[in-house]
């Protein structure tokens, strides 16, 4: 036969697992979003957390984009010099 079918173990482990890994994927929730912040909760509220979505993945809107700077005041042509870098002219 091909289908073998799940012993008594099996079935009487399966709701124990269903919620170890349950557990198990809150906890690395809270890890990644006291890691990663308002990203993460931008990425939870796009992503489902057991079951995918049947429709098509979009690429979400950013809701701010915000140009690097430089550090300490200094504009990027001067940390170039500094790292010894020449700007192209």
């Amino acid at each position: 036969m091909l289908i073998q079918w799940p012993t008594l173990p099996t079935l009487l482990m399966w709701p124990v697992l269903v919620v170890a890994y349950y557990r198990l994927a809150r906890r690395e929730e809270a890890v990644l979003l006291a890691r990663f912040g308002d990203a993460y909760r931008q990425y939870m509220a796009h992503v489902p957390a057991f079951v995918p979505y049947r429709r098509p993945w979009r690429q979400p809107q950013l809701e701010e984009q915000h140009a690097p700077t430089a550090p300490h005041g200094t504009s990027g042509a001067d940390t170039a010099e500094t790292c010894g870098l020449t700007s192209l002219k």
